[in-house]
């Protein structure tokens, strides 16, 4: 019966172990799924930026039954195509004989293509597309209006006494309406220039108004409330004029001679124009500001082409593509040469369009190869052939519109943010502003047409300048403690010492950067020389008090002070900091007297110091908060260290520094590395601190005075603002990755190093 009940006893004491044993289990591997499926989420969120962007045919419509399309506009989220119509209507005359007269009636037809006509069935017509007309005098002529917004469409309509309206079109109510916002006459102060001009070609005739007027081949540019307007009067002449909306002069037509290719840029003010076989830059009046073809190797600039901010020039020079970019090169505006384009299967091009929301631009070559190619580092990423002739195309809403001869095809950017290439993330760029290449991370556009900056070179010196710097505060202070606790203090003391300042390690991050952020910073800002003079004086201050500590020793009465000495010599320590602190205190208070015209170079050089102070303050508070961690391991490591070793070291005739220096030290060394290279990756992960304390500034410069921003502190500024599925969103996450895989490396060879001691320890 007895046997029984023991049996009963150990069966369900087996039961319970078994169903524990199975429920932590169950716990534990559903943490590491977990943490598997957070691995998986950050690298499958960076994955996209390795797929090749990709056009897609989407829709195709049938342009035959309809007049040529006139001009195609941007608006919204859909495309606009103009077409200036001229319809016969009967008439009855209102005269007895009844005869029935022709009368013409004009009209702007507009077409909207929308997302909703892109996502119809194949081979739609122009028919189907919602559109609306509006009626003009026939006497008026139709020009159609390039504008680098996306939110408006316009075209304008020219009198024939010189008046010109310029009109907006908007989608309201799901309907397009239209509005004037602008009119004004031309100047004919340059009559006589303009007949001249048309006298000697044969072309014009004298008028009148303007003669020029009468020509249906006008052509405007809109950027913001700047107009540009041209027409070709013949292969090498141009008649322009540019003008502000908000001026009250009237515009003057200007000609050119002598241009062979040419881009009005009417947001700069300036003529970018291929001139008796040169590149210039010209004024509105034909002047030369610039001339961009000097080092071509003699070869001649085919085509120029500019991008929608106006600030970066493309310039086709036989098989080779050169770009340009605008920059304030000693206070004058000049465009500076970016290098070339590096295209794989397309020739020199002739047309080039943007993305606004990404770096992603589509170059169009004569043979039909259009390019898909990364703005800013100057790259081709992925090419399409097209088949059928291309004679223009635009690019809107994630869209790209090819216009042939009766046909529009409508092509899909897919996998756009792989766009983002090696060098756009890790090489020194050209962009529009500066006047040399530089690692840039700037996602925020101040202002229009402003590039999307995602250099990461700044943000990976940020952590690394943030991490090695606190890892130089916190190894002194960690390592002294550590010796200190494990060899040198009696038991009691240690058994105080070590859990004070683990507790330290329990204290939030965020308190240590409020802290940091409100007390440290400020007194950093009025006392950094005096805490460089600190820093200095420090290990001349430690030698001072070891040659003076080995002196007390080797008195007669040391014995009777032996129990004070550590305390006498960390009063006399402290009490050196002080005066030394105080006593640059006074120095840096007579340098900062401007009074003092021997020491006016040098303050205002301290003066500078003062203001730029944050990585020094990350390094003192990021410092604080590791030297917890690396002293709690390095400090079990020395105590750790078996006291045979130790003895036998003193039996061979060897001091308690020898001893420490020869063999704890060396014995413990993997563990100390291991420790050490902990604190690395805490520091590497920290957030708060650093968010709190620095400037937040993505500087790339290793310059201990500047701002900095690290990676962890950028993602918990911009992953919250960053749109899903955009370039940012998934940079990111990339830098996620790269903070993952920086940390986990230096944590497995911290683990792998310990484990090594242990090993050693063991077999020994």
């Amino acid at each position: 019966m007895q046997h029984n009940l023991q049996e009963s006893i150990d069966i369900k004491r087996f039961r319970k172990d078994a169903v524990a044993r199975h429920v932590f289990r169950f716990f534990g591997l559903l943490v590491l799924a977990l943490f598997l499926l957070l691995i998986i989420h950050i690298f499958s969120n960076a994955f996209p930026l390795l797929k090749t962007p990709e056009l897609e045919l989407k829709q195709s419509l049938d342009t035959i039954s309809f007049e040529d399309i006139d001009h195609q506009a941007q608006m919204g989220d859909g495309l606009l195509l103009f077409n200036y119509r001229r319809q016969a209507l009967q008439t009855v005359s209102a005269t007895n004989s009844g005869d029935a007269q022709q009368a013409l009636q004009c009209s702007v037809t507009v077409y909207e293509i929308s997302e909703q006509t892109v996502s119809s069935a194949q081979n739609a017509e122009l028919s189907h597309v919602k559109n609306a007309q509006f009626f003009h005098p026939c006497s008026q002529q139709f020009i159609g209006v390039d504008v680098n917004e996306g939110y408006l469409a316009y075209y304008a309509m020219l009198h024939s006494n010189g008046m010109l309206e310029l009109f907006s079109l908007s989608n309201l109510n799901a309907k397009i309406e239209r509005e004037l916002v602008a009119s004004f006459t031309f100047n004919n102060e340059m009559q006589g220039q303009v007949q001249r001009e048309g006298s000697a070609q044969n072309a014009l005739q004298a008028m009148a108004v303007n003669p020029l007027l009468d020509k249906a081949d006008w052509h405007m540019i809109k950027a913001g409330d700047h107009i540009a307007m041209y027409q070709k009067l013949s292969s090498s002449s141009i008649a322009l004029f540019f003008h502000h909306l908000a001026s009250i002069e009237a515009p003057s037509i200007q000609v050119i001679r002598d241009v062979e290719e040419f881009k009005l840029l009417p947001r700069m003010q300036l003529i970018a124009a291929i001139q008796n076989e040169q590149a210039l830059i010209l004024s509105p009046k034909g002047e030369i500001k610039q001339t961009l073809s000097e080092n071509l190797d003699n070869a001649l600039p085919k085509h120029i082409l500019a991008s929608p901010s106006e600030r970066s020039l493309y310039l086709s020079v036989g098989n080779e593509v050169y770009v340009y970019r605008n920059a304030n090169i000693d206070g004058a505006f000049l465009y500076t040469s970016a290098g070339t384009l590096s295209l794989d299967k397309s020739d020199a091009f002739k047309q080039i369009k943007f993305d606004r929301q990404t770096l992603a631009a589509f170059a169009l070559d004569r043979q039909g190869i259009i390019s898909i190619i990364n703005s800013a580092s100057n790259e081709e990423v992925s090419y399409l052939q097209v088949d059928e002739p291309v004679l223009d195309m635009l690019w809107h809403n994630r869209h790209l519109y090819l216009f042939s001869a009766d046909k529009i095809f409508i092509y899909q950017l897919n996998n756009r943010v792989g766009i983002t290439t090696f060098a756009s993330l890790f090489e020194p760029l050209q962009y529009e502003g500066y006047s040399a290449p530089n690692y840039i991370w700037q996602t925020s556009q101040s202002a229009e047409f402003a590039e999307a900056k995602f250099s990461l070179i700044p943000l990976i010196i940020g952590s690394l300048k943030a991490s090695f710097l606190a890892l130089i505060v916190a190894i002194p202070l960690a390592l002294g403690a550590a010796i200190y606790t494990a060899y040198f203090a009696p038991e009691r003391i240690r058994n105080i010492v070590k859990p004070s300042i683990e507790m330290i390690e329990a204290i939030p991050s965020v308190i240590i950067g409020f802290v940091a952020a409100v007390w440290l910073a400020p007194f950093a800002e009025r006392s950094l020389l005096s805490i460089l003079i600190v820093i200095i004086c420090t290990p001349f201050i430690v030698l001072l008090l070891a040659i003076l500590s080995n002196w007390m020793r080797q008195q007669d009465k040391y014995a009777n002070f032996e129990v004070y000495h550590l305390l006498s010599m960390s009063i006399l320590f402290i009490l050196s900091l002080l005066i030394v602190f105080h006593s640059s205190q006074y120095i840096q208070l007579l340098i900062m007297d401007q009074t003092s015209d021997s020491l006016g170079g040098f303050s205002s050089v301290i003066s500078n110091l003062v203001i730029t102070k944050t990585t020094v303050v990350v390094a003192l508070a990021l410092g604080i908060a590791v030297a917890p961690t690396i002293y709690s391991l390095v400090d079990d490591a020395l105590f750790d260290v078996p006291e045979g070793v130790k003895q036998a070291s003193f039996a061979l005739g060897a001091s308690q520094m020898q001893t420490l220096t020869k063999v704890v030290l060396v014995v413990a060394s993997p563990s100390i590395i291991s420790a050490i290279m902990l604190g690395l990756g805490r520091a590497f992960g920290e957030t708060m601190i650093v968010l709190m304390v620095t400037g937040n500034t993505p500087i790339a410069d290793w310059d201990l005075l500047s701002g900095l921003r690290s990676l962890t502190s950028n993602l918990t500024i911009e992953l919250q603002e960053a749109s899903r599925g955009t370039s940012q969103y998934h940079i990111l996450f990339l830098t996620a990755a790269i903070l993952f895989a920086f940390t986990f490396v230096v944590n497995t060879v911290a683990a792998l190093l310990k484990k090594r001691y242990q090993t050693g320890e063991s077999n020994a």
